[in-house]
């Protein structure tokens, strides 16, 4: 039993290595997607707004 830990510890440490490495990889994409979202949404907000307003005045002209 006690050889078998010996040889599974090793490769397990390995495992939960690599799950944190990608799991601390996943949470950079995720803000930098965060990020992109947020700029578009921004843009599309702004892009929105001009055009509500430009309709407005040319109606009104």
């Amino acid at each position: 039993m006690e050889q078998y830990l010996l040889k599974v510890t090793p490769v397990w440490n390995n495992i939960c290595r690599m799950l944190h490495l990608y799991e601390q990889y996943l949470s950079k994409v995720t803000t930098v997607w965060n990020n992109i979202g947020r700029t578009l949404h921004l843009h599309g907000t702004i892009f929105y707004e001009s055009y509500t307003c430009m309709e407005q005045y040319l109606s009104e002209v």
